[in-house]
């Protein structure tokens, strides 16, 4: 695995129905339409399209398995993702099936090509083609919802961040609204700012459900690329996790959360981010909106954070220091002295955030955090039904084949 822990996001499908009409068009078509040829002849090379069909179909199916990621193989953060989401069990059960599809043709075949030899006739030998062109092609598209899942799954893995696991990191968390983005883009400025080399910022846009993402749209003076990954709900563009790198940082604008109970997707990624990924939590608090709201949304996930790697930065402190003062009494109650985080306001200790965050000890790796998962019910993104062999050939595929002629 390199650098990034960027695990392999596979290519798209191709639809099954592509396939089917490649077949029967493209490769079928030609021989059917020979009107005369010496008997032999024919039957021999009415074989070799079967064995290039088979072929064809054979290194279809395999890519798409060689293609998809073995999920025990990545790190952990990854796999909590994708349990948020996906059915493991479903995941490797569809992989599995479409290999088995590989065994089912070369079955199908060699229970075929033989009787190719007991035909005399140019019509015999295309009837017999045909009926095997149409259970290779029934079969193939009674697997097609397993088709469907596995693009669905990729779709969700172009949703997941990348992250680099060597890098210092720094994941700006707290309540919705709170000025996380503000904050980020002053410490990205902050760095563009101090930075002598520019170089290019891409956007990269990944929404869930495309089948190719949208292409970046480069802009040019500045010292960090910054990944923003989004989704398509109700047609509009929703921002998902911010990534910003410069030296060897990368700041993490993460999603805002609230104390719903029932946590949409979004948080619980945020969420298995928290816990997962070691570095820096800063947590942002807004003087201005219900300080003990944010506070208690904090307790909420202070079991997945070390105080030692956290500190708050507070918003709004130059006009509204009476609740800033009320912020400090909470957070003393509830945290012993000798375990306070370090605290700094936004307005007046920018520059003091942003030594502390160069003075930081972080750890080597960020992915070193290996704590048991967070308790989410999984997802199912879709329930594929797989679906038994069937030695029948759909009725609509008799008609496509049969209208190819004799």
């Amino acid at each position: 695995m390199n650098s990034t822990s960027q695990f392999h996001i596979p290519k798209h499908i191709q639809d099954v129905e592509e396939l089917i009409t490649f077949i029967i068009e493209d490769i079928a078509s030609p021989l059917l339409s020979i009107t005369s040829m010496e008997i032999s002849s024919f039957r021999y090379h009415t074989i070799q399209i079967i064995r290039d069909i088979e072929c064809k179909i054979s290194i279809y199916l395999n890519d798409i398995i060689l293609d998809f990621p073995i999920l025990s193989e990545t790190e952990s953060y990854y796999i909590e993702l994708i349990d948020l989401y996906i059915d493991k069990a479903e995941y490797y059960i569809s992989l599995g099936e479409i290999g088995r599809v590989t065994r089912d043709l070369e079955f199908v075949i060699e229970n075929y090509v033989h009787l190719f030899n007991n035909m005399n006739d140019l019509v015999s030998i295309k009837v017999l083609f045909k009926t095997v062109l149409g259970r290779l092609c029934s079969l193939l598209r009674c697997k097609g919802s397993l088709f469907q899942f596995l693009n669905n799954c990729i779709s969700y893995f172009e949703y997941i961040p990348i992250i680099h696991k060597t890098r210092k990191t720094c994941l700006i968390t707290g309540y919705l609204n709170t000025g996380k983005s503000n904050f980020f883009n002053q410490l990205m400025m902050a760095a563009s700012e101090n930075e002598s080399n520019q170089q290019h910022i891409e956007y990269h846009h990944h929404q869930i459900g495309n089948t190719s993402p949208n292409k970046p749209l480069i802009k040019s003076s500045s010292t960090s690329t910054i990944s923003y990954f989004t989704r398509n709900s109700n047609q509009q563009i929703v921002k998902s996790m911010v990534i910003g790198y410069f030296a060897n940082y990368q700041i993490m604008d993460l999603p805002g959360l609230t104390r719903n109970v029932d946590k949409n997707l979004l948080e619980k990624m945020v969420l298995v981010t928290i816990k997962q990924v070691s570095g820096l939590i800063i947590f942002m608090i807004d003087l201005s909106k219900d300080i003990q709201e944010q506070f208690d949304l904090f307790i909420d996930i202070e079991p997945f954070i070390e105080l030692t790697s956290l500190i708050f930065v507070l918003t709004k402190a130059d006009t509204h220091q009476e609740q800033g003062t009320q912020l400090i009494s909470i957070i003393k109650n509830h945290i012993a002295l000798d375990s306070l985080p370090n605290l700094f306001t936004l307005e007046f200790h920018l520059p003091e955030i942003k030594k502390y965050i160069s003075n930081y000890y972080f750890p080597s790796n960020c992915f070193q955090n290996n704590s048991s998962s967070l308790d989410f019910s999984s997802l199912s993104l879709y329930s594929s039904k797989i679906q038994g062999n069937d030695n029948s050939i759909d009725n609509d595929l008799l008609s496509r084949i049969d209208n190819l002629g004799l």
